[in-house]
């Protein structure tokens, strides 16, 4: 049974009936509204992306009377690079299509003809064939993602004219139809193109209703398992109904089951795989975030840091509250145009209290767009934002004297700490360390950025623990009973203080070693509040560089110099206080280049240490906790050779 094929379809078009589900609407739509009075209309359906326009209009010819020739015209497939391009590449997939679909043969046509005066050559000559060859049936052109007219436009490679000339088409002949798919901005497309959009009737493709969704969860797989009716539920409240989305769910659990053979599929089954369905569904839900303006994505963020679990609306209040303590005001007419944008293109729903319409964009947003990411990327608008007046208005005596006064409380916090609390011999220290390691400039934080951008634009050397079976290449090690387990689309390392007086774990890729390099891990804690990452690592002789997060929004950077007979021994290089470290979820970064280490938090310089200590050495993760069960999960584990 190990070959059995996933029936679920996971970002192509639904070409056959057998996996296309529901619709009866936007067919019966089309079955009322094609056929005019006087004269038959033009269509647009529109929706969200990947909400089933393509796949609609492949199985059209099935639900419209005979008398309809369907002919489906995906635009990418056509150069689009002048008017008379066009029309020969339409008359000819005209022809092709019937030839094909309806044993309908049109004489060959010629190209030199089409290119000297393709007006005549299309409407005279071409059309004169079509319609002896059809008699008094009509051809339905089904144009999907018009958009590509228009980008070909503003590329300069088409005129306006094309815009007009379909016009004159729609007008002028009765037996030619015309059916749009449309994605979103469909306000933007109107403006563009009025003249030519202004004649159609619109029809909006969302999500399924509850027995489509139900039927694609089910059916395709009801010879080879059952679903618990929470689980069924489970998948409509994290997808809300959209197709795609279901299919991309349903496939990875399909994948799990094939491995499990467990049968039937429980909520926590669902659960398990919520993670992998977000990496598979990386390019759409990344594709929302980038074609939102600055002011729908501080709206996104604000929802998913404020909501950590599904179902949770997040007022509008709270949202404006968040970026504040950001220092970032959100202006109200900016809230308003944004809010409902997100609406109308189905990525938030809501009145006053809003979420996401479906979830897994929230956990999209929360790996990969936290806010302090999302600040940087619209940092320039958001100094648009800000009134000139406000900009130019003089500090107040508070405003003066409050950096300093923070910086003096700092300053004497960490004395005190440091007096009280010196760093033991044995174990993890669990305090900040006084910063060490010279004075930093602004030239460091543009060398470290520039070295950490630079890196990004080339593929990792080395990605680790993208599933269990990478896992079974790491060793753990510690003087504890910790464990390291690769569960959930993530590695956990966990510490039992209860069950062990020793309180430290380690876990390292079996016969590894890096000198210069880029070390890059998302670390997510789900308990406790001890961990981070180790590298130039010499496990054998515990010795290597360990980058710690704390609780409190600290981080350290302490150098294990082996393991005598109280324990380990530990220096401080490094510590102190962040606003950028999150109390969760966190990504961390190391540049290590020769004597030189960078630390960086959520892609935030945050120290530069020059330290000779280690040069070379493996990578890993350590976990220690003196006082709380812990649980930390490792995902993204990248290394770049510098």
């Amino acid at each position: 049974m190990s070959d059995i094929i996933n029936p679920y379809i996971a970002g192509n078009p639904v070409t056959g009936s057998e996996m296309f589900f529901g619709r009866e609407d936007v067919f019966e739509f089309v079955r009322q509204t094609l056929i005019g009075q006087h004269h038959d209309n033009i269509i647009v359906l529109y929706g969200q992306r990947r909400t089933g326009k393509t796949s609609v209009l492949y199985q059209m010819h099935s639900h419209l009377d005979p008398r309809y020739l369907c002919i489906f015209i995906d635009l990418h497939g056509f150069e689009l690079e002048s008017l008379r391009g066009f029309l020969w590449e339409l008359a000819n997939h005209i022809r092709r299509v019937l030839r094909r679909d309806y044993q309908i043969n049109l004489p060959s046509l010629n190209r030199a003809d089409f290119m000297i005066d393709p007006l005549t050559s299309f409407e005279d000559e071409f059309l004169g064939y079509l319609w002896s060859a059809i008699d008094s049936r009509h051809v339905l052109l089904m144009l999907d993602e018009v958009v590509r007219l228009q980008e070909q436009v503003r590329a300069g490679k088409l005129g306006r004219e094309i815009f007009e000339y379909m016009r004159h088409l729609m007008q002028h002949y009765e037996q030619l139809n015309f059916l749009f798919s449309l994605g979103s901005g469909l306000e933007e497309m109107q403006e563009d193109y009025a003249f030519l959009f202004n004649i159609a009737l619109y029809k909006k493709l969302s999500f399924l209703d509850l027995n489509a969704a139900t039927a694609l969860i089910t059916q395709p797989v009801k010879d080879y398992y059952a679903f618990e009716h929470a689980a069924v539920e489970q998948i409509m409240r994290v997808t809300s109904c959209h197709p795609y989305f279901i299919q991309l769910l349903c496939h990875c659990l399909f994948n799990r089951w094939r491995q499990q053979r467990v049968s039937p599929i429980t909520a926590q089954d669902v659960d398990d795989v919520l993670d992998e369905t977000v990496e598979r569904g990386l390019a759409v839900l990344k594709h929302i975030w980038e074609e939102s303006t600055a002011g729908e994505k501080a709206i996104m963020v604000g929802i998913a840091e404020i909501a950590e679990e599904l179902d949770r609306p997040v007022e509008m209040n709270m949202i404006i509250q968040t970026w504040a303590t950001y220092d970032v005001t959100l202006p109200q007419g900016e809230i308003a145009k944004a809010t409902r944008n997100l609406i109308a293109r189905d990525v938030i729903g809501g009145q006053g209290r809003y979420i996401f319409t479906v979830d897994l964009q929230r956990l999209w947003v929360r790996k990969y767009r936290r806010l302090e990411w999302a600040k940087e990327e619209i940092a320039e608008t958001v100094q648009d934002w800000v009134p000139a007046v406000a900009r130019s208005k003089p500090p107040s005596l508070w405003e003066r004297w409050r950096v300093p006064l923070q910086i003096l409380g700092i300053g004497l916090i960490l004395l005190v700490t440091f007096k009280l609390l010196i760093p033991s011999s044995t174990g993890v220290p669990s305090v900040v360390g006084v910063p060490t390691g010279g004075i930093q400039t602004t030239a460091d934080n543009k060398i470290a950025q520039q070295i950490y951008k630079e890196t990004l634009k080339r593929k990792p050397t080395f990605a680790f623990l993208r599933n269990e079976q990478d896992s079974s290449f790491w060793a753990r090690g510690g003087i504890s009973t910790g464990t390291c387990n690769f569960t959930n689309s993530a590695y956990h390392v966990y510490v039992n203080v209860t069950k062990s007086s020793h309180n430290l774990t380690y876990c390292f890729p079996k016969g590894y070693t890096f000198d210069n390099f880029v070390f890059q891990v998302q670390m997510t804690t789900l308990r406790g509040n001890g961990g981070g990452i180790i590298f130039r690592a010499n496990t054998t002789e515990a010795k290597w560089y360990f980058f710690a997060i704390q609780s409190g929004r600290s981080y350290v950077l302490y150098a294990y110099r082996g393991l005598g007979s109280s324990g380990y021994n530990v220096t401080t290089l490094h510590g102190d206080f962040n606003p950028t470290i999150s109390s969760k979820m966190n990504e961390l970064t190391v540049i290590a280049k020769n004597q030189t280490i960078y630390l960086l938090v959520n892609r935030q310089y945050l120290w530069k240490q020059v330290d000779n200590t280690y040069s070379s050495g493996n990578i890993g993760f350590l976990v220690a906790d003196s006082q709380n069960l812990t649980d930390i999960a490792f995902t993204s584990v990248e290394v770049w050779q510098i």
